[in-house]
């Protein structure tokens, strides 16, 4: 996910309090034993699949490592959090690549963690400062991956992919390193079933009392392609003549992608779309208000061309909503209790030339009016998707004891490899 960065939203904050983080305004452990420090590259403080990744796995690490995040798409405001935060856009770029060097030299990191997509780690890496290990944790959501960003993510000391599909794609294109899969995780003390009328009470949504909603929680952006969930609805009402069904995006109206409103009326169904998410995504809403649209809904879908994860499947799952997901990459792998839709044919994305999975629409139609007709499956998929995502390998604990391990054994090889090298200096 990628929200572009805003640099007068990061001046009107800095102006407010007078200030611009730096060194002299961190939160490091102090009279804390840590086991080292950690420069963590990656989202914070949006709301994006990268920045719930961070906030999770480093609501764990942070007790037992000196944490710092450079936080991409950070605009610089106040938080909570109980570690540092400073604006990874300061250098020019976004990403931070430009001042990646000065921020090794001034915080020393023990090793640096970058949860990104492969392309930028392969950036990072090979900008990387001489001595300091590069972990890199990262989705694949499609095939065709460039053989020159490989070469660079092999000079990394470790990289972790979020999936099997992830590895194995990396592979084709030439990336030789150990396999090492992290999942995503879920917390069930945020996201866990609610009454449906309550949640549709509490989210607001003007619908006729027993209204079947079909709802898609994603990114308006390109690869989501929202408009084909709007498409495949369109033909399902129509084909069927369904009365009594509605669509809920939940999404920022203003983002890369369409015109939502506009593309529901193309297909004629204006009057059965709902919009719950702000204008803006930077003023979405919080995950405890998710709980709520999630439960609003009978059935969520997703037409993406392919994903990474797919944290927002895994979500609806734990409100024990039945999902119907594309067949193919990261959803195709660890989505086991949500029905899956063939996709025949293959797109490739523009610039980064990887490839992209297309639902077949009267496999997805068949799909739905399959679920709109009977309760009882649905039932079954809600308890199979609630058993489904509780599993302890999908806990953020889990998760977060896989990256401390990572971390762990990655600082541990570097410091025996500088030790054998003063040997060898010593002997000779």
């Amino acid at each position: 996910m990628i929200v572009v960065a805003s640099g007068e939203a990061f001046k009107a904050a800095a102006a407010a309090t007078n200030s611009v983080p730096h060194a002299n305004r961190l939160r490091p452990a102090r009279g804390k034993k840590t086991k080292g420090r950690v420069l963590w590259i990656g989202d914070a403080l949006v709301p994006t699949g990268f920045a719930t990744v961070t906030h999770n796995v480093l609501a764990h690490l942070h007790r037992d490592w000196d944490v710092i995040v450079s936080g991409v798409n950070y605009d610089g405001s106040a938080h909570s959090l109980p570690y540092s935060v400073i604006p990874a856009w300061q250098g020019g770029d976004m990403w931070g690549m430009d001042r990646f060097s000065h921020v090794c030299a001034e915080f020393a990191p023990d090793a640096v963690v970058i949860n990104s997509d492969w392309w930028n780690v392969a950036k990072f890496a090979a900008l990387a400062p001489k001595g300091v290990p590069i972990i890199g944790y990262m989705p694949v959501d499609g095939g065709n991956l460039d053989p020159k960003a490989m070469r660079s993510l092999n000079r990394l000391a470790s990289a972790v992919w979020y999936t099997d599909f992830g590895y194995l794609e990396a592979t084709k294109a030439g990336f030789k390193g150990a396999r090492q899969v992290i999942p995503h995780g879920i917390d069930l003390e945020v996201f866990h079933p609610a009454k449906r009328s309550e949640a549709r009470k509490r989210s607001g949504l003007d619908v006729p009392s027993g209204a079947f909603i079909v709802g898609n929680v994603n990114r308006n952006q390109p690869r989501k392609r929202l408009d084909v969930t709007i498409q495949i609805f369109a033909a399902w009402i129509k084909r069927h003549k369904v009365r009594d069904a509605y669509l809920l995006l939940h999404c920022a109206k203003k983002d890369t992608g369409w015109d939502l409103e506009r593309v529901a009326r193309h297909y004629g169904v204006a009057n059965r779309l709902i919009i719950t998410g702000n204008d803006e995504i930077r003023s979405m809403k919080e995950q405890h208000s998710l709980r709520m649209i999630y439960s609003s809904l009978d059935v969520q879908m997703t037409s993406t061309l392919g994903e990474g994860w797919g944290l927002t499947t895994m979500e609806g799952m734990a409100c024990g909503i039945p999902q119907i997901v594309p067949d193919a990459a990261a959803l195709a792998e660890w989505a086991k209790s949500a029905v899956k839709v063939p996709c025949s044919r293959e797109l490739i994305h523009p610039e980064i030339n990887t490839t992209g999975a297309l639902v077949d629409e009267d496999s997805f139609v068949a799909a739905l009016h399959s679920l709109y007709q009977d309760k009882a499956k649905r039932k079954e998929l809600s308890a199979r998707g609630l058993e489904h995502v509780a599993r302890d390998e999908f806990s953020w604990s889990s998760v977060a004891r896989k990256m401390d391990g990572i971390i762990a054994s990655t600082i541990r090889s570097k410091r025996a490899t500088k030790g054998r090298a003063r040997t060898a200096s010593a002997a000779s």
